[in-house]
C-alpha cells in the first residue's frame, strides 16, 4: 500500500512539472512585445509603426499623449519595423522582437532615435558602430585621395595611380569579408548575423561569399525569413 502511494506521488509530481514546463513554453511563444516610446518635443499626435512580411505590409497607429506613446504586438520572428509621424523619409527602422522595447526620439530627426530592448537589434547596430568601423574609415580615406586624383587629373595621366587604387580596393574587400566572417561566426545564433550577411553580400550581390557563411549559423537563423533570403 504504502509502495502504491508512494508511486502515486511520484507520478503526480512528474505530471505537475511536466504540465509546467508546457504552461511556460506557451506563454513565452504566446508573448508579444511592448514598446513604449517617447518624443521629446513633440507633445501631441499620431505616430505609426509599420512592418511587411510575406509581402503584406501590416501599419498600426497610436496617438502620443504628452510626448508618450505605446504599440503592443507581437512578431513570429525578428524582422524589420519601422516608426515613422506623417512623412516615411523620416523615420526609424530596427530589429523588432517580442520583448519590452523603449524609444526615445525627436520629430525632425526620428532616424537617430534610440532603441533599447530588443537584443537582436542591439547586436545588429553593434556590427556597423563598431566592427565595421575599419572598413567605413579605410573607404573614406581611398575615396578622399581619389577625388584628389581625379581633380588633378593624374588618375588618367599616370596608370600606376589607378592601379595603386585598385590594390587598396581589393585589400578594403578582404578585410570586409574578415570582419563579416568573424562576426557572424561569433553571432550565429542571432538572426542579426543573417541580417549582416544579406546587407553586405545579397544586396550587392556575392552570393558565394553568402552562402560559404550558412554552415556556421543555427538552424533557427537558417530558418528565419532573412535566412532563406541567403540559400
Amino acid at each position: 500500500m504504502k509502495r502504491i502511494l508512494k508511486n502515486t506521488i511520484k507520478v503526480l509530481l512528474l505530471s505537475t512539472v511536466v504540465f509546467s514546463s508546457i504552461s511556460i513554453a506557451t506563454a513565452q511563444k504566446k508573448a508579444g512585445y511592448t514598446l513604449k516610446g517617447t518624443m521629446t518635443d513633440l507633445p501631441s499626435g499620431k505616430i505609426y509603426l509599420e512592418h511587411t512580411i510575406d509581402k503584406k505590409t501590416i501599419k498600426d497607429s497610436t496617438d502620443i499623449t504628452n510626448g508618450n506613446f505605446e504599440f503592443k504586438g507581437s512578431t513570429s520572428e525578428p524582422i524589420f519595423y519601422t516608426l515613422y509621424l506623417s512623412d516615411k523619409k523620416n523615420s526609424k527602422s530596427f530589429l523588432m522582437e517580442n520583448a519590452a522595447i523603449s524609444f526615445v526620439g525627436k520629430k525632425d530627426s526620428l532616424y537617430k532615435a534610440k532603441v533599447k530592448g530588443s537584443k537582436v537589434n542591439d547586436i545588429y547596430i553593434r556590427f556597423y558602430e563598431v566592427d565595421w568601423k575599419p572598413v567605413t574609415a579605410k573607404a573614406g580615406d581611398i575615396y578622399g585621395r581619389m577625388d584628389k586624383a581625379e581633380k588633378a587629373g593624374t588618375m588618367k595621366s599616370d596608370p600606376s595611380v589607378r592601379k595603386g587604387f585598385d590594390a587598396e580596393f581589393s585589400a578594403l574587400s578582404l578585410l570586409n569579408d574578415s570582419i563579416v566572417n568573424a562576426y557572424a561566426k561569433r553571432n550565429s545564433a542571432s538572426v542579426a548575423s543573417a541580417v549582416v550577411i544579406f546587407d553586405r553580400y545579397i544586396s550587392y550581390p556575392y552570393f558565394d561569399n553568402a552562402r560559404a557563411l550558412m554552415p556556421f549559423l543555427s538552424k533557427e537563423v537558417k530558418e528565419s525569413s532573412f535566412g532563406k533570403q541567403i540559400t
